[in-house]
C-alpha cells in the first residue's frame, strides 16, 4: 500500500518520532540521557523540590486565572444565549414548549406539543 509523506514539517516531525517510538523496544533505556540532564539541574533533593512546588504554584494560579476570566456558568448565561440566539432569528436550543408550538406550526405539524 502506497502511503503519502506529509509535505509540513510538523506533521513530517511528528511522523519521524512516531516512527522512532514504534520502532524503540524499550522506551524507558531511551530516555535515560534526556532524564540525567534534567535533573542534573538539581544539586540536591531540596532544589528538585522546591522546582516542583514552584511548577504546581504556577499551574493552580494558571488555571485560578482562566476561571476567573471565563466566569461561573450559570442559568443567567443560558437565558443570555437564548436570547441571543433569538435575536439572530435562530431556533432556540432549549426545549420550551411555546416555541415548539410555533415551530410545529410554521412546518405543517401537530400543534398539541
Amino acid at each position: 500500500m502506497l502511503m503519502s509523506y506529509p509535505f509540513d514539517p510538523s506533521e513530517r516531525a511528528r511522523h519521524a518520532a512516531q516512527c522512532r517510538w514504534a520502532n524503540t523496544p524499550d522506551r524507558s533505556a531511551a530516555t535515560i540521557p534526556g532524564r540525567r540532564k534534567f535533573l542534573s539541574r538539581f544539586e540536591d533533593d531540596d532544589d528538585r523540590r522546591s522546582y516542583f512546588t514552584g511548577m504546581s504554584r504556577k499551574g493552580v494560579a494558571a488555571r485560578r486565572r482562566k476561571a476567573a476570566t471565563s466566569g461561573p456558568k450559570t442559568e443567567n448565561t443560558r437565558e443570555m444565549t437564548e436570547r441571543e440566539r433569538t435575536a439572530q432569528g435562530l431556533p432556540p436550543t432549549v426545549a420550551d414548549p411555546a416555541a415548539l408550538r410555533q415551530v410545529a406550526r410554521l412546518v405543517g405539524g401537530a400543534s398539541h406539543v
